[in-house]
Protein backbone atom coordinates (compact mmCIF):
# COMPACT_ATOMS: atom_id res chain seq x y z
CA UNK A 1 0.00 0.00 0.00
CA UNK A 2 1.22 3.56 -1.03
CA UNK A 3 1.09 6.23 1.50
CA UNK A 4 -0.96 8.13 -0.90
CA UNK A 5 -3.66 5.45 -0.11
CA UNK A 6 -2.95 5.12 3.35
CA UNK A 7 -6.27 4.67 5.98
CA UNK A 8 -8.24 7.77 5.58
CA UNK A 9 -10.61 7.04 8.23
CA UNK A 10 -7.90 7.52 10.73
CA UNK A 11 -8.68 10.91 12.13
CA UNK A 12 -12.17 9.21 12.27
CA UNK A 13 -11.04 6.74 14.57
CA UNK A 14 -8.96 8.65 16.88
CA UNK A 15 -11.85 11.10 17.25
CA UNK A 16 -13.83 7.86 18.30
CA UNK A 17 -11.55 6.67 20.48
CA UNK A 18 -11.25 9.98 22.33
CA UNK A 19 -15.32 9.86 22.46
CA UNK A 20 -15.07 6.39 24.10
CA UNK A 21 -11.91 7.70 26.31
CA UNK A 22 -14.45 10.81 28.18
CA UNK A 23 -16.95 8.10 28.31
CA UNK A 24 -14.89 6.31 30.28
CA UNK A 25 -13.75 8.94 32.54
CA UNK A 26 -17.09 10.59 33.50
CA UNK A 27 -17.92 6.42 34.43
CA UNK A 28 -14.94 6.71 36.60
CA UNK A 29 -15.99 10.16 38.19
CA UNK A 30 -18.67 8.63 40.55
CA UNK A 31 -15.85 6.85 42.35
CA UNK A 32 -15.69 7.51 45.99
CA UNK A 33 -13.00 10.50 47.23
CA UNK A 34 -9.63 9.35 48.59
CA UNK A 35 -9.86 8.50 52.82
CA UNK A 36 -6.90 11.50 53.84
CA UNK A 37 -5.22 9.20 56.46
CA UNK A 38 -2.72 12.15 57.77
CA UNK A 39 -3.70 14.37 60.72
CA UNK A 40 -4.50 17.35 59.68
CA UNK A 41 -4.96 19.04 63.08
CA UNK A 42 -1.48 19.13 63.83
CA UNK A 43 -2.50 19.34 67.53
CA UNK A 44 -4.15 17.67 70.42
CA UNK A 45 -7.85 18.58 69.20
CA UNK A 46 -10.44 15.50 69.88
CA UNK A 47 -13.48 15.21 68.03
CA UNK A 48 -14.94 14.44 64.90
CA UNK A 49 -11.70 15.87 63.23
CA UNK A 50 -10.53 18.96 61.87
CA UNK A 51 -12.87 22.57 61.77
CA UNK A 52 -12.69 23.78 57.99
CA UNK A 53 -13.76 27.54 57.73
CA UNK A 54 -16.24 27.71 55.73
CA UNK A 55 -16.85 31.19 53.73
CA UNK A 56 -19.63 32.58 51.92
CA UNK A 57 -21.63 35.38 50.39
CA UNK A 58 -25.32 37.16 50.91
CA UNK A 59 -26.71 39.35 48.65
CA UNK A 60 -29.27 41.31 48.21
CA UNK A 61 -30.41 43.49 45.60
CA UNK A 62 -30.83 47.45 46.23
CA UNK A 63 -34.44 47.47 46.51
CA UNK A 64 -33.49 44.97 49.12
CA UNK A 65 -36.58 42.50 47.62
CA UNK A 66 -33.97 39.57 46.88
CA UNK A 67 -31.79 37.65 48.96
CA UNK A 68 -29.31 35.35 48.15
CA UNK A 69 -26.85 33.24 49.54
CA UNK A 70 -23.77 31.55 47.36
CA UNK A 71 -20.76 29.55 48.69
CA UNK A 72 -17.14 30.97 47.77
CA UNK A 73 -14.69 28.08 47.76
CA UNK A 74 -11.42 27.91 45.74
CA UNK A 75 -8.57 29.97 45.20
CA UNK A 76 -10.69 32.49 43.16
CA UNK A 77 -14.43 33.49 43.19
CA UNK A 78 -15.31 36.20 40.53
CA UNK A 79 -18.72 37.99 40.45
CA UNK A 80 -19.89 39.84 37.04
CA UNK A 81 -22.52 39.67 34.69
CA UNK A 82 -20.99 37.14 31.66
CA UNK A 83 -22.17 33.73 32.89
CA UNK A 84 -19.01 32.30 30.49
CA UNK A 85 -16.22 34.16 32.75
CA UNK A 86 -17.31 34.12 36.54
CA UNK A 87 -18.47 32.04 39.32
CA UNK A 88 -21.54 34.20 40.11
CA UNK A 89 -23.42 35.93 37.77
CA UNK A 90 -25.22 39.46 39.00
CA UNK A 91 -27.24 40.84 36.36
CA UNK A 92 -28.43 43.95 38.29
CA UNK A 93 -28.00 47.41 36.04
CA UNK A 94 -24.19 48.62 36.10
CA UNK A 95 -22.01 45.10 36.80
CA UNK A 96 -19.32 45.05 34.90
CA UNK A 97 -18.81 41.39 32.87
CA UNK A 98 -16.04 40.11 35.23
CA UNK A 99 -16.57 42.65 38.30
CA UNK A 100 -14.92 41.75 41.04
CA UNK A 101 -12.91 38.73 42.12
CA UNK A 102 -12.26 37.17 45.71
CA UNK A 103 -9.00 35.18 45.71
CA UNK A 104 -8.14 33.04 48.77
CA UNK A 105 -5.02 33.48 51.12
CA UNK A 106 -3.91 31.83 54.14
CA UNK A 107 -6.18 33.53 56.40
CA UNK A 108 -9.43 33.80 54.28
CA UNK A 109 -10.52 35.82 51.40
CA UNK A 110 -9.41 39.21 49.24
CA UNK A 111 -11.58 40.94 47.17
CA UNK A 112 -10.47 42.89 44.09
CA UNK A 113 -12.26 45.06 41.76
CA UNK A 114 -11.22 44.05 38.13
CA UNK A 115 -11.32 47.17 36.50
CA UNK A 116 -15.14 47.47 36.33
CA UNK A 117 -16.56 50.05 34.90
CA UNK A 118 -18.68 51.58 37.79
CA UNK A 119 -16.23 50.29 40.22
CA UNK A 120 -16.51 48.23 43.83
CA UNK A 121 -17.39 50.18 47.15
CA UNK A 122 -16.19 47.98 50.65
CA UNK A 123 -17.29 49.13 53.88
CA UNK A 124 -18.13 52.67 52.35
CA UNK A 125 -14.89 53.11 50.36
CA UNK A 126 -14.07 52.77 46.76
CA UNK A 127 -11.34 50.03 46.19
CA UNK A 128 -8.46 51.02 43.81
CA UNK A 129 -8.96 48.81 40.39
CA UNK A 130 -6.73 45.50 40.59
CA UNK A 131 -5.50 46.14 44.51
CA UNK A 132 -6.23 43.20 47.34
CA UNK A 133 -7.95 43.60 49.88
CA UNK A 134 -8.62 41.63 52.79
CA UNK A 135 -12.01 40.39 54.56
CA UNK A 136 -13.03 40.06 57.44
CA UNK A 137 -16.23 37.97 58.90
CA UNK A 138 -19.68 40.81 58.08
CA UNK A 139 -17.56 43.35 55.51
CA UNK A 140 -20.19 44.75 53.02
CA UNK A 141 -19.38 45.47 49.57
CA UNK A 142 -21.20 46.72 46.80
CA UNK A 143 -21.58 46.29 42.86
CA UNK A 144 -23.91 48.75 41.35
CA UNK A 145 -27.13 47.87 43.16
CA UNK A 146 -26.14 44.84 44.57
CA UNK A 147 -24.60 44.75 48.14
CA UNK A 148 -22.75 41.56 49.46
CA UNK A 149 -21.85 40.49 52.92
CA UNK A 150 -18.97 38.39 53.38
CA UNK A 151 -19.19 35.61 55.55
CA UNK A 152 -16.65 33.28 57.57
CA UNK A 153 -17.73 30.18 59.45
CA UNK A 154 -15.16 28.38 61.73
CA UNK A 155 -12.31 30.76 60.68
CA UNK A 156 -11.30 31.37 64.42
CA UNK A 157 -11.20 27.70 65.21
CA UNK A 158 -8.70 26.94 62.55
CA UNK A 159 -6.67 29.90 63.38
CA UNK A 160 -6.31 28.47 66.93
CA UNK A 161 -5.51 25.14 65.71
CA UNK A 162 -3.19 25.56 63.40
Amino acid sequence: MTPEHSDPPFVQRHVETVASTSELIRQDAVAEATVNLQNLSGGNVTGAGPVMASYYLERRSGTGDQHERMDVQGASFVIGRSADMVQWVDTATGVSRAHVELSRNKSGYVIKDLGSVNGTILQGNILAPYKEYPLADGDTFTLAESVYTYRSVGEDIVQSVR
